[in-house]
């Protein structure tokens, strides 16, 4: 019998347009209503996801974003874990982001050392 569903979400969970097809929520529902707990996994920060998880209604269960490396229980708005970089590691990777403008983000922020048009239709979808 399964007991979990972990779902990844972009390319997998979300159409083109970032939403969830009505009935891929039916089959979801259906599933928590018949005991399978499910849990949406991503590369995605957690407020990014939140408006997923509130559709779903699936507040109760932990949060898996960062690709893993932020676990978060929603319902009591507790860390469960947490994979942090040193800061000379930070470092390293600040400069090679500010070389080559590459994005990065956080739990709950974008981080970029310029917007540009690219990132602005980036940040859309988060």
């Amino acid at each position: 019998m399964i007991k979990l569903l972990a779902l990844d979400m972009d390319g997998t969970l979300l159409d083109d347009d970032n939403k969830i097809p009505e009935s891929t929520v039916a089959a979801i529902k259906q599933s928590v209503e018949s005991g399978i707990k499910v849990i949406l996994a991503s590369a995605r920060p957690v407020c990014a996801m939140l408006p997923y998880y509130k559709q779903l209604s699936l507040n109760s269960l932990p949060i898996v974003s960062l690709c893993g490396a932020y676990i978060l229980d929603i319902k009591n708005t507790k860390e469960l874990f947490a994979c942090s970089l040193s800061e000379g590691m930070c470092q390293k990777i600040y400069d090679l982001f500010e070389r080559h403008y590459i994005k990065s983000y956080g739990k709950n922020t974008l981080y970029v050392n310029e917007i540009k048009a690219e990132t602005l239709r980036y940040a859309e979808n988060f």
